[in-house]
């Protein structure tokens, strides 16, 4: 029986969105093209939410909350499930959940 070699054995594909996440841990100009293609798509406001739950993911949802001025636990929740939200933030850094789409 013929042996495989190692590298032959390894898997050959990644799901779509694991591959994006892994482009936008590793490339920040891609990242920065990947969220200005998504502001400009007018027509389904959900392919910017998606692109957002993209970066956090990639980035860090801590890292992203932090750049934001707002907490992570607003931010986590609605990513890590996969949902929508809104925020508010004030002037003085302190943040709230206006409201929960999904």
């Amino acid at each position: 029986m013929r042996k495989i070699p190692p590298r032959m054995t390894r898997k050959l594909t990644v799901p779509h969105e694991e591959a994006i996440i892994l482009l936008l841990r590793k490339d920040r100009r891609f990242a920065v093209e990947y969220l200005k293609s998504a502001l400009e798509d007018n027509d389904e406001p959900r392919v910017l939410l998606i692109a957002l739950r993209h970066i956090a993911q990639a980035r860090g949802i801590a890292k992203v909350a932090k750049a934001a001025g707002i907490e992570r636990e607003p931010v986590s929740g609605p990513v890590e499930a996969g949902k929508p939200a809104s925020f508010h933030v004030s002037r003085g850094g302190q943040s709230g959940r206006s409201q929960t789409h999904g």
